[in-house]
């Protein structure tokens, strides 16, 4: 997703210049930005509610891998001393 990448700051600085009056392009330039990261901001597509719920782990599942490991079977053999690489 396009957003993942913006930070709150960025945010705030991207409203800051829209309300200064200035163009997309030159917002993009100077923050060094996608303009139509510029452009969502615009249309309020990327609010600063938006933003925090992309951000929030509640929202991200974890990769599917992490389902099938025996975790306590991981944790079981570190404390037991085995090498991590080998487990």
């Amino acid at each position: 997703m396009e957003f993942e990448q913006t930070t709150m700051a960025q945010l705030i600085e991207i409203e800051r210049l829209i309300a200064n009056g200035l163009k997309d392009r030159r917002i993009a330039r100077a923050l060094k930005i996608r303009r139509t990261t510029v452009a969502a901001v615009r249309r309020g597509e990327l609010t600063v509610e938006a933003l925090k719920r992309l951000k929030s782990p509640v929202d991200q599942l974890p990769p599917g891998w992490t389902m099938r490991v025996d975790w306590l079977g991981v944790e079981k053999d570190l404390s037991n001393g085995h090498d991590q690489k080998r487990i």
